[in-house]
This record gives structure tokens, C-alpha cells and sequence, in this order.
């Protein structure tokens, strides 16, 4: 062997050994990555967690105010048939008889049982915690 096939073996093997410390200065940046990129999946999980967990109560809530809708037409036409009967039977009854106040949005007179609903509404409003409940009925002045 010459010296010049020396000389070239060492430089390979010389060129050799950098890129091998190379490979691994960025095996080392990779690994250091791949934790990051483990670390932001196992918060991106637990937030995808609480986006489920608050999906699912949104339901829960629409289930219960589709509920509560319902509810309410039944009473209405509950309501409003018995004034039906009432206005054919006793129509001078004192629950059809109007408390000389009308509603702001369509001037409809406000009658003696509408009456007795907003008081009730209000009163079951502010149990609840609801800052002038008023506001958030049909207002008759």
C-alpha cells in the first residue's frame, strides 16, 4: 500500500467519524423534537377531552331547552283553550278582564291572567338570580 492510499483511507475515515457525530448531534435534535411533538400530542388530547366534554353538556343543554320548549307550547295551547272556554262560559270572568295596561311590542291589552303569569315569571326570575326579569318578558305598560 502507498502512502497515498493512506492518505485517502484516513481522510475517508476521518470524513467518516465527523459525519457520524453528525448523524447523531441530529438523532440527538430529533429525539429532542419528538418529545416536544409528544409533549404538544398529550395537551392537544386533553384539550380535545374538554371540547368532548363540553360538547357533550352543550347537548345535554339544547336536549333540556328543546324540553322545556315543548313544554311551554303544551301550556300555551293548555292556556289558551281554557280561555277559550272561559270567554263562551263566564265572559266577564275577572281573569279575562283587562288591566288598562298594553304591550309594548304588538299593543295587544294585557288581561288580569297575563298578569298573574308575569308576576309569577318574575318572581321564579329573580329566585333564580335574574337582574330585572321584567326585561326579559313581553312588557305591558
Amino acid at each position: 500500500m502507498d502512502w497515498e492510499s493512506i492518505g485517502l483511507i484516513y481522510g475517508a475515515a476521518r470524513a467518516t467519524r465527523r459525519h457520524n457525530r453528525q448523524i447523531a448531534e441530529a438523532d440527538g435534535e430529533v429525539d429532542k423534537a419528538n418529545a416536544e411533538i409528544e409533549k404538544a400530542d398529550r395537551i392537544i388530547a386533553a384539550k380535545n377531552k374538554v371540547i368532548a366534554d363540553d360538547n357533550a353538556y352543550v347537548d345535554k343543554l339544547w336536549r333540556k331547552y328543546d324540553l322545556e320548549a315543548a313544554h311551554s307550547a303544551g301550556l300555551t295551547a293548555l292556556t289558551n283553550a281554557f280561555r277559550a272556554a272561559l270567554r263562551q262560559s263566564a265572559p266577564n270572568h275577572p281573569l279575562l278582564q283587562k288591566t288598562g295596561r298594553v304591550f309594548v311590542a304588538d299593543g295587544k291589552a294585557e288581561t288580569n291572567s297575563r298578569s298573574i303569569y308575569n308576576e309569577a315569571f318574575d318572581a321564579k326570575a329573580k329566585a333564580l338570580g335574574l337582574a330585572n326579569p321584567e326585561t326579559l318578558r313581553a312588557a305591558a305598560k
